[in-house]
Formats: C-alpha cells, structure tokens, sequence
C-alpha cells in the first residue's frame, strides 16, 4: 500500500535511508514526523534531536521539538528550558515570519509562565495569518484558544504529544 497513511511504508523507507546516511537531518526529521502521527512522541523526541545534532538550523526540527517539550503533559518528554531555547532559536532563523515557530515560542513562553510574552508573541502570529487565506479561520480560532490561556496566565496541553 503507499500513499497518504502508509506509516508502515514510511517508517521503512526512512529507516532505511538512514542506514545508508545516519546524519541525514531531512530524514530523521521526517521520520519523527511519521512517529508524531503514530503517537510515538518519545521516540520522536530522540529523532528530533538526532535531526538537530546533524542540523542545528532546521527550522522544522525546532519548531517540533520546541512544541512537543512545552505541551506535552509527560514529564520524561516536556522539558521547558529547552523549549525556550529551540522556539526562540526557530522564531530567529525565520525573522518572526513563521506562524508555527512562533506558535511554538508562545506555548514555550507559556509553559515557562512567561504569559505576558506568550500573549505578544501569538499577536505577531495572528497579524502574519492572511485574510483570505486557506485556513486562516480554522488557524486564527486556533491561535486566539491558545492566546486566551495564556492570556488567564494557562499554559496550553496538547493531547497529541503524551
């Protein structure tokens, strides 16, 4: 079977080109993503940071890793000082033009109740969404859920990453 889903398929075709190239940052990044979808968060952790460790830039493997350490209820995963450091680190890379790395920042600043920051920071991803564009509803209701937490001084959870 391939296609949209086919985890399985995924897992090996990515496992297998990181057999033939153990540092390759794109691939332990997108083999994360899979295990994200398969609720497989602690092991996406650890590709995640293989990703780093192999590209300290990659802007997605920041921005994930920044996300899963600041919402996930787990205490083995969720680590808040080096949320901070990713997000801000992805939120730099991207000159604030990138919604889900300061996304990522304002559950970071959040989760380290730092809500003032938090709130500041879901404004400039709020502004950077644009009218028309797919999905800005769904996206902007998202962004304004969180904002509000932050904003009662809450730090967003996120089920997914347990």
């Amino acid at each position: 079977r391939s296609g949209r889903g086919d985890f399985d398929g995924a897992t090996a075709h990515l496992t297998r080109a990181l057999t033939l190239a153990p540092h390759n940052a794109a691939a332990h990044a997108n083999l994360a993503g899979v295990l994200v979808a398969q609720a497989h968060i602690a092991r996406s952790v650890t590709e995640y940071e293989a990703a780093l460790a192999a590209n300290p830039s990659l802007v997605e493997a920041l921005t994930e890793l920044a996300w899963t350490q600041a919402t996930s209820s787990t205490a083995s995963i969720r680590s808040v000082a080096s949320a901070v450091t990713y997000a801000e680190r992805a939120v730099a890379l991207t000159f604030r033009r990138d919604v889900r790395a300061l996304d990522a920042l304002g559950a970071a600043y959040g989760a380290a109740a730092r809500y003032g920051e938090a709130v500041k920071v879901m404004d400039e991803a709020l502004a950077l969404i644009p009218v028309n564009a797919a999905g800005a509803v769904e996206s902007r209701r998202l962004l304004m859920g969180r904002r509000s937490l932050y904003q009662s001084k809450r730090a967003f959870v996120d089920p997914a990453r347990r």
